[in-house]
């Protein structure tokens, strides 16, 4: 649920930037939209697998996880006119955040294995 959205996430981000005005651009576009999306709901459920007994750290997680996206997505922006100012072209700054697209991927391969995850849980005592 983070590996396949992640790669796809960092591909899809590239083949946005590289490629020119086309119905390949829509698929791309697409194929972008549900790479971001469709990690969310596994991600948000990850620290309920991990700490099953223990809400408040559960509630802690989930709102630093959200807290670091809405930071994220506040200075993105910023940040990628920065680079633009200095490079002169916007291709620098959005190729940047095609790449971090990639870090989810490497999250999901280094995160230890919940039932999320995918891993068999012995449920016998």
């Amino acid at each position: 649920f983070l590996i396949i959205p992640g790669i796809l996430a960092g591909f899809a981000g590239f083949t946005v930037l590289v490629l020119p005005d086309s119905v390949a651009l829509y698929i791309a576009v697409a194929i972008l939209g549900f790479a971001l999306w469709f990690y969310l709901p596994a991600l948000l459920t990850i620290p309920m697998d991990m700490y099953p007994n223990d809400p408040r750290r559960v509630s802690l997680i989930s709102a630093t996880l959200l807290s670091i996206g809405g930071i994220a997505s506040s200075v993105a922006p910023p940040t990628i006119g920065a680079i633009a100012d200095q490079t002169g072209s916007l291709m620098p700054g959005l190729a940047a955040c095609a790449a971090l697209g990639w870090t989810l991927a490497i999250a999901g391969v280094l995160m230890p294995t919940t039932l999320t995850t995918g891993a068999a849980r012995d449920t016998e005592g």
